[in-house]
């Protein structure tokens, strides 16, 4: 071989390796340059993360990226307004709901008041019946103080509980809240008896002083101040009217119903209203006999010093609406049944033949025609009331 062979040989070698090496390293570059453009790619293709940093108030979005709609600023957002964040009806509903949980609580405190003085009045009635509060002395300074004002005259009972005849003694506790006005016929009637005439100024002295029948007791003791209204609820104020009220849903276990109504009474007095409104004082029993005295024709004579202090025999829806009123408000009986208790009133239903009003039970109110009354209670006392008009 000669010395150019060799080195052609050499050459072509030489060649052969750098253009190897050349396409292998342009190979490498290659691969090197799509993997680089893949990475960027997907770099470009991923969406960009978004970061939240949270405070107790404060609420930070963040975008390092800055290529979104997205306020990278801080934002505050108040948490104390509900209405900030939607809350205002349910506040509102809340609200109504305290309020009516409000009026409800009201409601049961006053009648919780109703059950505790009634409680109190049935201890002073057991304390009198057992003799602890039997002296007249003690029972007239026990006794609070009348409350001037148009339906709250208040005194505590102080009735001694003396046992006897109708003539001398005064059957129940009558003096504990003497008024019945405009406020208890509509908390316990339900209705509405318009405007409340005034009481007269001396009110106070009036109830403070003795009592004509019974001296050893006061007037609030003995009597019940009572509103007799002109109309009810916008309807006329009669015996009639009076017997629908008095049968209505929320009185129908108190006993206060007119059982027995004649109907010679009704036809002749049912449909009877009064002129105008007034306050009337009635006696809480039958008077003793010396004060009275009926006369042939069945009418009822007053002695001389009660007709001058202004008494008079009360007419029959005032005795009816009395005896109702004292029972739906205290539970107790005036003229009861039990002791056939009844007095006359002022009208005559036919000749010589008055109205009888009383024997009060839980069963109701009788209303009789003189007539009617001999033939159902031949042994019952009938005795009289009286009335004095403010």
């Amino acid at each position: 071989m000669s010395v150019l062979s060799y080195y052609r040989q050499r050459y072509k070698r030489y060649m052969f390796s750098t253009l190897l090496f050349g396409l292998i390293f342009q190979g490498c570059s290659s691969g090197s340059s799509l993997c680089v453009l893949e990475e960027e790619a997907s770099s470009e293709e991923r969406p960009p993360l978004k970061k939240m940093k949270l405070t107790s108030n404060v609420v930070v979005p963040s975008n390092p990226t800055g290529g979104t709609d997205v306020n990278v600023s801080a934002q505050m957002v108040q948490l104390d307004k509900p209405q900030a964040v939607g809350y205002q009806k349910e506040d509102e509903n809340t609200l109504k709901v305290t309020k009516r949980e409000y009026e409800l609580l009201q409601e049961d405190n006053a009648v919780l008041r109703s059950h505790i003085e009634y409680l109190e009045q049935q201890n002073s009635a057991l304390r009198v019946r057992v003799g602890i509060d039997s002296s007249p002395g003690s029972s007239e300074t026990s006794g609070s103080s009348g409350t001037s004002g148009p339906s709250m005259i208040s005194g505590t009972s102080s009735a001694s509980g003396i046992s006897g005849t109708s003539e001398v003694a005064v059957g129940v506790n009558c003096g504990r809240r003497v008024a019945f006005g405009r406020k208890e016929w509509a908390q316990f009637f339900n209705c509405d008896v318009g405007e409340e005439p005034p009481l007269p100024a001396d009110i106070d002295s009036i109830l403070n002083n003795h009592c004509f029948f019974w001296p050893n007791k006061k007037v609030k003791q003995t009597h019940l101040l009572v509103l007799i209204p002109r109309r009810v609820s916008g309807r006329s104020f009669t015996l009639n009217e009076l017997s629908k009220l008095v049968r209505c849903e929320h009185l129908k276990d108190v006993g206060t119903k007119i059982w027995h109504y004649d109907t010679v009474v009704k036809e002749a007095l049912g449909l009877q209203s009064p002129t105008h409104s007034y306050w009337t004082l009635i006696t809480c029993d039958a008077l003793p006999l010396d004060r009275y005295k009926i006369d042939a024709d069945q009418n009822v004579v007053l002695s001389d010093s009660l007709d001058e202090a202004g008494y008079m025999v009360p007419d029959t829806l005032e005795m009816a609406t009395a005896i109702l009123a004292h029972r739906i408000r205290s539970d107790e009986d005036i003229y009861p049944e039990a002791s056939h208790s009844y007095v006359r009133c002022r009208e005559h239903v036919t000749l010589n033949s008055p109205a009888i009003v009383g024997g009060m039970s839980s069963s109701g109110l009788q209303i009789y025609n003189f007539e009617s009354f001999i033939t159902h209670h031949p042994s019952a006392y009938m005795g009289v009331a009286c009335s004095r008009r403010l």
